[in-house]
């Protein structure tokens, strides 16, 4: 959990960067993705 937090505050600070936002976006998307997939095996 203390990663998303990382990347959301990361993302809020490099907001003004539109590629660098976008990436983290897709980073924690994909961590969510991947946390939530291991729960439910």
């Amino acid at each position: 959990m203390m990663m998303i937090e990382r990347f959301s505050s990361m993302g809020l600070v490099n907001r003004n960067s539109h590629t660098q936002s976008s990436s983290m976006l897709l980073v924690s998307t994909a961590f969510i993705n991947s946390q939530s997939s291991l729960a439910h095996l």
